[in-house]
């Protein structure tokens, strides 16, 4: 059983407001606590939650949070989604304050949303957004393909 695996690069850039990240404060990951959702659970808006090179292996959710949440580098800091669902959902009203910048989210599978009618969707194996703006900021997302049966 073979997987197709796509590095699929995105690339959205940011204005200097939030780059600068003037306004608010820096939470450290793991340095001052110990996972990002964590981090994402104390942080308030225009607050910076950023994440050391390493391995994550977690699902986010950024709960209507206006933050930046930064990485060490595309590559360097990986959030594993464990096949678990989306890595990130972003579906609360966020604005485009909202950043995901330098870092790499892998294993993915996406996020159900089944309609009254019965009908639905997969998506979002990286960001799933839905109720909010596209976050700004540079990812790679790795996406897994399943196999297909004949």
């Amino acid at each position: 059983m073979r997987q197709l695996i796509l590095l699929i690069p995105l690339f959205i850039a940011c204005g200097p407001a939030q780059a600068d990240n003037q306004r608010g404060r820096t939470i450290h990951v793991p340095g001052a606590i110990a996972t990002i959702q964590a981090a994402i659970e104390l942080a308030a808006e225009g607050d910076t939650v950023l994440v050391a090179a390493g391995t994550y292996t977690e699902n986010l959710v950024f709960q209507g949070r206006d933050i930046v949440l930064r990485g060490a580098g595309v590559g360097a800091t990986v959030l594993d989604a464990d096949r678990n669902g989306s890595g990130i959902v972003i579906e609360s009203g966020e604005s485009r304050a909202c950043v995901v910048e330098r870092m790499s989210i892998v294993r993915g599978t996406g996020t159900v949303r089944i309609f009254p009618d019965r009908s639905g969707f997969m998506g979002g194996g990286g960001i799933f957004v839905e109720e909010a703006s596209p976050p700004e900021g540079e990812a790679v997302y790795s996406l897994q393909l399943a196999p297909v049966s004949s």
